[in-house]
């Protein structure tokens, strides 16, 4: 499946507003930036920073946006899970890269 996304992302790069030579991050990287992105805004824990991968990985899945994500909001994690993946958004735009959810 993600093959198969893959090789139409590099066809259809443009329509979706990357250049071609986009990156696809795996799940280390991803740790990674989100622990960078998130360093005083979340605990440093492990547990909550999978919590937040899983939560921002079923936003994607379900097609929602990061304003969409925090306007459905219901308590304070999850305004500051989205505040999150809204920063996480914008980075992997900024610097043209995919991350699995997005295949």
């Amino acid at each position: 499946f993600h093959t198969l996304g893959l090789d139409i992302i590099k066809r259809e790069f443009a329509a979706l507003g990357m250049k071609s030579n986009f990156s696809l991050f795996d799940d280390t990287d991803q740790v990674a930036l989100l622990k960078e992105l998130t360093e005083g805004l979340i605990e440093d824990d492990k547990l909550i920073l999978q919590q937040l991968i899983s939560t921002i990985s079923n936003w994607k899945n379900d097609l929602m946006t990061p304003a969409q994500a925090a306007a459905s909001a219901k308590g304070e994690r999850d305004r500051i899970f989205a505040h999150c993946y809204g920063l996480y958004d914008a980075h992997m735009k900024a610097c043209n890269v995919l991350d699995f959810d997005d295949l």
